[in-house]
């Protein structure tokens, strides 16, 4: 067998790479998905579950940004001052409409909030 150059070679590759793509549109097999198509489709991270250690300024600024996305909802609070996290509350149930799961003072219970 004769070595191929590279004109060759690329000339054989991209004839298999259309005979491939032609492959999945024929009716009756696969069908292509287009981006629009691959959207609708609902995936695991749909809604985003964040928890917020430290409840005061730059977290609650942190807490606003992420909260700027509909796909994020804020489960978990975390705080030692009350107030603190009472605020912070307040405000994520007149931002998101839900309260928070949990609210406490000692972050290792963020493991207690169970899955979506």
């Amino acid at each position: 067998m004769k070595p191929k150059n590279r004109r060759e070679f690329l000339q054989d590759s991209a004839a298999v790479g259309a005979a491939a793509g032609l492959s999945v549109l024929r009716p009756g097999r696969l069908t292509a998905q287009s981006a629009v198509s691959a959207a609708r489709v609902p995936g695991s991270n749909d809604r985003i579950r964040i928890g917020l250690i430290g409840c005061g300024g730059m977290g609650k600024a942190d807490l606003r940004d992420f909260l700027e996305n509909p796909a994020v909802r804020c489960v978990a609070l975390c705080d030692v001052d009350d107030s603190q996290s009472g605020a912070a509350r307040t405000w994520v149930t007149k931002k998101d409409g839900q309260n928070p799961d949990l609210i406490t003072r000692d972050f290792r219970l963020f493991s207690q909030v169970g899955p979506v």
